[in-house]
């Protein structure tokens, strides 16, 4: 069975590695895999990678205080979730708190780096192998001859003072804006191949799936003619803000691939209405992650005269 594991920077790889290695040592029906090169870095996703997302059926996510704010790192969590079920989507936390986490990985139950929380999530791992899985007393006594060795390996990477992280090798926020049309093509495809309960075939006969009222500012979500979903554009402060948006939609249940086609061709109607240019000149001009100052940008409402 596959694991995933996804991590980004120097101690986050290093933790990745030790990780890899140990868990077949427990449960040796397990292959966890991650990229070897560090996802920060100017690689596209190749064919491997992708195939392994598809076929995990657990994803752990490699967290540290240096890679909370990685967007690459939370772009590929919010991906392993529309591959794995997000109650099989661990991120595991070293020197970092629950509360600390933000973004889309507030989705997952985080776990603090222990004993019992890597016992647990053995546990969950062993439990998806069915009918090839091991019993609870073998489990428990395969873990407590090497938890030893993989605390030490941990807690000596821990000790070490982490360098700080190169910014030129930093993925741009172009790169996985770009990534997030390319998967929101896919994501299309893959809505329409599984029909869901409200029938993703039916026309909207009343609303699109997504609409704009400058009136209100407000985007809008629509399924069956009914209004499901609304937000404010001017909640969409940056590139990575619209970034985060797209992963929440994308796993509200009501979601088809047909409304994420919809928001996206939304963004670029607003940004032509109200700059004059496309959605990537807009949030992501040149690579960069630009922050828009609404108030500036949006007419003044009548109470405000």
């Amino acid at each position: 069975m596959d694991v995933f594991i996804s991590w980004s920077g120097k101690r986050s790889k290093e933790i990745a590695e030790v990780i890899r290695e140990w868990i077949p040592c427990v449960i040796q029906a397990v292959k966890p895999y991650f990229t070897p090169e560090d996802i920060n870095k100017g690689q596209r996703w190749g064919s491997e990678i992708s195939s392994k997302l598809e076929s995990s059926k657990i994803g752990i996510i490699i967290l540290t205080p240096s890679n909370l704010a990685a967007p690459w790192l939370m772009f590929e969590a919010g991906a392993i979730s529309k591959s794995v079920d997000a109650s099989r989507v661990c991120p595991l936390l070293f020197g970092v708190t629950p509360t600390e986490v933000k973004g889309p990985l507030v989705q997952f139950q985080c776990s603090v780096f222990g004993k019992s929380e890597i016992f647990k999530l053995l546990r969950s791992i062993n439990n998806e192998l069915e009918d090839t899985k091991l019993e609870e007393k073998t489990l428990t006594s395969v873990f407590e001859v090497f938890w030893p060795k993989l605390n030490q390996q941990i807690e000596a990477i821990l000790n070490l003072p982490e360098s700080p992280e190169e910014p030129e090798t930093k993925r741009t926020d172009r790169d996985i804006l770009e990534e997030v049309l390319r998967l929101s093509r896919k994501f299309a495809f893959d809505h329409v191949r599984t029909p869901s309960r409200s029938s993703i075939f039916e026309k909207f006969d009343g609303k699109k799936p997504v609409t704009f009222d400058p009136e209100s500012e407000s985007i809008s979500f629509w399924s069956n003619n009914s209004k499901v979903y609304d937000f404010r554009i001017d909640r969409l402060t940056s590139g990575s803000e619209v970034l985060d948006w797209f992963f929440q939609i994308a796993n509200k249940g009501w979601c088809t691939g047909e409304h994420l086609t919809a928001f996206l061709k939304c963004l670029e109607q607003i940004s032509q209405l109200y700059f004059d240019n496309n959605a990537q000149g807009v949030f992501c001009p040149g690579g960069m992650n630009l922050e828009i100052e609404w108030p500036k940008t949006l007419p003044p409402k009548t109470d405000d005269l």
